[in-house]
């Protein structure tokens, strides 16, 4: 099964000379929860998923490089990994946690990264969560409809909801953001995906992989699918 999701570049380009610079960034880096109930994601041909995801997101829209780490609970798994993608030679690797240890299996990469936020639909105005003001934005691309909590005082996604399409089964994710930060972090590829002796595996044929990847992935990324 694909585990796809991420996860979540989902932002904003407001009109305010604050959010424009906001905007103006090489990428960021966040800690995450996501929480998905007959959610359908771009992978899973219709088939609705429900799940909890944690982990971190560091994407570089400069150098087009993404790390992911992620811990999934579904009904009747728990799936622990890491994955790296790399545009330059169009590769990702994932790495997959369990109770033999770890593997790294590297895969064409089937996932977009972004070279920016994508754009605002429609700028809905403010919302406190608690006393914490954020402005909520809207983003529709691609079929999907996302609604973003923004801070737009220190520049940093707060929450983001999605539903699906009106055309399916009714499903929502919801992501938060914790420790959100505008701009990136350095990605290199941890020993086991570059040490020979460790465990290592590559696959050209992604649909023939075993290598399970993050949910969240496919949701913060969904406008650019």
């Amino acid at each position: 099964m694909k585990f796809l999701t991420i996860a979540l570049l989902v932002l904003l380009s407001v009109s305010a000379s604050l959010a424009g610079n906001c905007f103006e960034t090489t990428g960021y880096r966040t800690n995450f929860t996501a929480t998905g109930f007959n959610a359908i994601l771009p992978s899973t041909n219709g088939v609705p998923l429900s799940f909890f995801e944690a982990g971190t997101i560091n994407v570089d829209f400069v150098q087009q490089q993404m790390a992911v780490t992620f811990d999934i609970l579904t009904a009747d798994s728990q799936v622990l990994g890491q994955l790296y993608a790399f545009a330059a030679n169009k590769t990702m690797y994932v790495v997959n946690i369990d109770a033999n240890g770890a593997t790294c299996t590297q895969l064409p990469l089937n996932v977009p990264i972004p070279t920016a936020f994508p754009n605002v639909t429609a700028d809905l105005g403010p919302v406190n969560i608690g006393k914490f003001q954020t402005e909520v934005l809207e983003i529709i691309e691609n079929g999907s409809r996302q609604q973003v909590l923004y801070d737009l005082q220190n520049c940093a996604i707060v929450s983001s909801y999605m539903i699906n399409d009106p055309s399916q089964a009714p499903g929502v994710t919801t992501v938060n953001f914790l420790n959100f930060e505008n701009a990136p972090a350095p990605i290199s590829l941890p020993s086991i995906c570059t040490n020979p002796s460790m465990s290592v595996r590559s696959n050209r044929h992604t649909q023939k992989s075993t290598a399970k990847t993050p949910k969240s992935i496919q949701q913060l990324l969904r406008p650019y699918f």
